[in-house]
């Protein structure tokens, strides 16, 4: 029985956290964070190496430098 109690409450400290949190949507809204947003996107997209292998050679560079 207090098993049960327990879950029920968790739930709903759960939802109580989780749905103020989802309609907030601060970020829809503020120019700012969606530019922050657009060049942090940039910058992943600019940094991205897709052969590992040249990745370890770089660092194993630096390494032994």
């Amino acid at each position: 029985m207090a098993g049960i109690a327990i879950k029920i409450s968790f739930i709903l400290l759960v939802l109580a956290i989780t749905i103020p949190c989802l309609e907030g949507r601060i970020g829809e809204f503020d120019d700012y964070l969606k530019a922050q947003a657009d060049l942090a996107r940039e910058i992943a997209f600019k940094s991205y190496v897709p052969n590992p292998e040249n990745v370890t050679h770089e660092i194993n560079l630096h390494v032994h430098l």
